[in-house]
């Protein structure tokens, strides 16, 4: 408050869902996406913690369940399909499943479950990755679709010694601006 006061006299801190009443960001539980790795050709990913159900989105088929401790990459075939290969360690990828559109996605299954990317060194607990196809290109996109909170969660702008009160006005910062680019933006666009 006192931050705001002397910086920012007259502005008050609100309550986002009252903010944005009526937007995307208000109506969704993940409205956040965050873009991961662009243009790839092949996304390479483990679970662990608990499972992830694969599905192909444009059909909405979760048909396959991916377990912990098992790793998986996501790709274009030669037919222009994507599809899901189970990774077995020391063996060749091979497709389980069926094919679909390059439109996909892992969803954990449980709050445990943490998806790893490995190309990244991250692992991600929460959210969804979205695995989208590269116009033209064959290509691969990675998104991560998230809850504010949990976009929240994940930063860290300043060191944990740092006074209390600069930690909290950081936090309505770093929410503001991330709310604010999310509501330029629009729904369903990476941040």
């Amino acid at each position: 408050e006192e931050i705001l006061s002397r910086y920012f006299p007259g502005a008050l801190v609100v309550p986002f869902d009252t903010a944005a009443a009526g937007t995307f960001l208000a109506a969704e539980t993940t409205p956040l996406w965050v873009g991961l790795l662009q243009g790839v050709g092949t996304v390479s990913f483990s679970v662990s913690g608990g499972s992830a159900q694969l599905c192909f989105d444009a059909s909405e088929l979760c048909a396959i369940s991916a377990t912990p401790g098992e790793s998986w990459r996501f790709g274009q075939q030669d037919d222009g399909t994507c599809a899901f290969m189970r990774s077995p360690e020391g063996g060749n990828p091979y497709v389980v499943g069926p094919k679909g559109s390059c439109h996909a996605s892992i969803r954990p299954a449980t709050e445990q479950t943490d998806l790893t990317l490995p190309y990244k060194a991250r692992t991600y607990r929460g959210g969804i990755l979205r695995l989208r196809a590269a116009p033209g290109t064959g290509r691969i996109h990675v998104i991560h679709q998230l809850g504010i909170d949990d976009f929240m969660r994940g930063l860290s702008e300043v060191p944990e010694s740092w006074p209390m009160a600069a930690i909290e006005a950081q936090v309505v910062t770093s929410r503001s601006k991330a709310l604010w680019h999310a509501l330029q933006r629009g729904g369903g666009q990476f941040l």
